[in-house]
């Protein structure tokens, strides 16, 4: 049988091992879906990991998405922040110009533009270079509604962009999401 107790206000003891403290006993959640449940500014009020291991290659001079996740915050009003690490590699079999571009969108607004990631090689006689970029990113959520992260790359100057190209170990590329109380 469920029971229900209406309270003003919960006061927590002012001394002892457990001053200002009210304490939520192992197992036991608060859930806001009747109401709202406000958290102190600062607080890490969710996180969440997405990761992928598809290997995509693109080539071409357009801006093409090879990764995308959503996510939902738990607050309508917080800030957002990700921190992505990705598997990125720029070739040219050809040249000497292993150069790419790649961009994050937060909500159809682009949060991040890198020009010239990859390589460029003097010698002129091929070029291939793979690296872990990484980056943190912030979003300001005001509505608590679901948005889009994506990963775009083009490669104007090159022949091409691997992501998460498999070698010796299975490549992958995260993102890991923080939302933090406002």
């Amino acid at each position: 049988m469920a029971s229900e107790i209406i309270v003003n206000t919960i006061k927590a003891p002012t001394t002892g091992a457990n001053a200002n403290k009210v304490i939520i006993p192992s197992g036991v959640t608060l859930d806001a879906s009747a109401g709202t449940l406000t958290c102190p500014t600062g607080f890490v009020v969710n996180t969440a990991r997405e990761s992928t291991i598809s290997d995509v290659s693109t080539a071409g001079s357009s801006f093409n998405t090879i990764w995308t996740f959503n996510y939902t915050p738990v607050l309508s009003n917080s800030k957002v922040f990700f921190t992505h690490c990705l598997n990125l590699r720029g070739f040219n079999g050809g040249g000497h110009d292993g150069r790419f571009r790649y961009r994050v969108s937060i909500a159809g607004v682009t949060a991040l533009d890198v020009n010239d990631a990859g390589g460029y090689d003097y010698g002129g006689n091929g070029i291939w270079l793979r690296a872990i970029y990484s980056e943190t990113l912030e979003y300001t959520n005001t509505s608590g509604s679901s948005f889009q992260w994506s990963l775009q790359v083009t490669a104007p100057n090159s022949s091409g962009v691997r992501f998460n190209e498999p070698s010796s170990a299975s490549p992958v590329s995260t993102c890991l999401i923080q939302e933090i109380a406002q």
